[in-house]
């Protein structure tokens, strides 16, 4: 039975339309098959150097590929930014 629905990440939608296993990516990113695994499901502590090298394989940017990372780095640094 085939699974029609939209796929979870922006990650796993890039890597199934290129036709690329987890293992493939792992190994063109240079990267650990668990951090991709983990990164194409959407779950936390993949690190941003690994997002940025996987993004990279697909010649995008980190926030192409990995778009709430980008939110959550904003958010963050905002607190830095000083409020009149």
């Amino acid at each position: 039975m085939k699974d029609d629905k939209k796929p979870k990440t922006k990650l796993r939608e890039l890597r199934q339309q290129a036709g690329l296993s987890i293992l493939r990516l792992s190994k063109l990113a240079g990267v650990n098959y668990t951090s991709v695994w983990y990164a194409d499901g959407g779950h936390k502590g993949v690190s941003l150097e690994v997002k940025k090298k996987i993004a990279d394989v697909f010649g995008l940017s980190l926030a192409d590929v990995f778009p709430e990372s980008v939110r959550i780095i904003h958010a963050k640094l905002q607190m830095f930014i000083p409020k009149d």
